[in-house]
């Protein structure tokens, strides 16, 4: 059950937003109303709601100045503005902090019941996606990739350099890997993405399966040994293990990696 919060200078505006909800049958809950931006963002604070209607024109805070707050706090929060204004920067400058919807006085009770559905659906949608992510993220963590993930993870947090051979074998045998040359190179292939942006499972994990078929292209044709894995965080790290006899063969497969997930718009750490 998501949870609604009016905020309006007016009273008695609150009063009949609240009775024009379609509570029961949206399966909304009512949390309280607020006269004032302040009061509105000291009640948003504590009852963490899922939807807000604010009107634009309050004191203290305005609406566009308790949205603008609530953005700039990373609040999970779905806002309805309502004003008599039809001045396209009110409504522009609310989109731009990701309003669902702008709805003009006097208040029509179908299209504030829309909005609200549409919330509603959103809202499921983003749930169940959600849960789909994590039961990828689950099954992604028993798989290989996350085992030679946790391997590279462990091979270059050995504080001793160079790396004493029994540590290094004790690491193997840990996750039964097999490395005998002389050098390590590592590679984190890191997808770069905006901390707020919503998360979209379905893309994340066609992504990472490009990517790691297009790191699988590169070390499978250069004869070097190497560990492809996955870390949190769409991280993608390489592991190559190689002989002074493959230094050029080393400084090839490092160029092709370097070009190939420059190209993509990713970070190389």
């Amino acid at each position: 059950m998501l949870k609604v919060m009016i905020a309006d200078d007016e009273p008695k505006v609150c009063k009949l937003i609240n009775e024009l909800i379609d509570w029961e049958r949206l399966n909304l809950t009512f949390i309280g109303s607020c006269n004032d931006g302040a009061r509105a963002y000291e009640l948003i604070c504590q009852a963490a709601p899922d939807i807000v209607i604010t009107d634009i024109r309050m004191p203290i805070l305005t609406g566009l100045d308790l949205i603008q707050k609530c953005y700039e706090d990373k609040r999970d929060i779905h806002f309805i503005v309502v004003s008599g204004y039809r001045y396209f920067e009110y409504a522009q400058k609310a989109l731009q902090y990701g309003v669902v919807d702008y709805l003009l006085k006097p208040i029509d009770d179908n299209a504030l019941n829309k909005a609200l559905e549409h919330i509603c659906k959103l809202s499921m949608q983003q749930q169940e996606q959600q849960q789909s992510f994590s039961d990828m993220e689950t099954r992604l963590k028993n798989n290989q990739a996350f085992a030679g993930g946790a391997f590279i993870r462990e091979i270059m947090n050995v504080q001793v350099y160079p790396p004493e051979k029994t540590v290094i074998n004790g690491i193997c045998d840990k996750y039964d890997m097999e490395f005998s040359h002389k050098y390590f190179t590592t590679y984190m292939i890191r997808v770069d993405r905006k901390a707020n942006s919503p998360r979209s499972m379905l893309q994340e994990k066609l992504i990472l399966d490009k990517l790691l078929q297009i790191a699988k292209e590169e070390t499978s044709a250069s004869g070097i040994d190497n560990v492809i894995g996955l870390l949190e965080g769409l991280t993608i790290p390489i592991l190559l293990n190689w002989d002074d006899d493959k230094n050029e063969s080393e400084r090839k497969l490092s160029h092709n990696i370097k070009s190939r997930f420059c190209t993509v718009g990713l970070l190389i750490s």
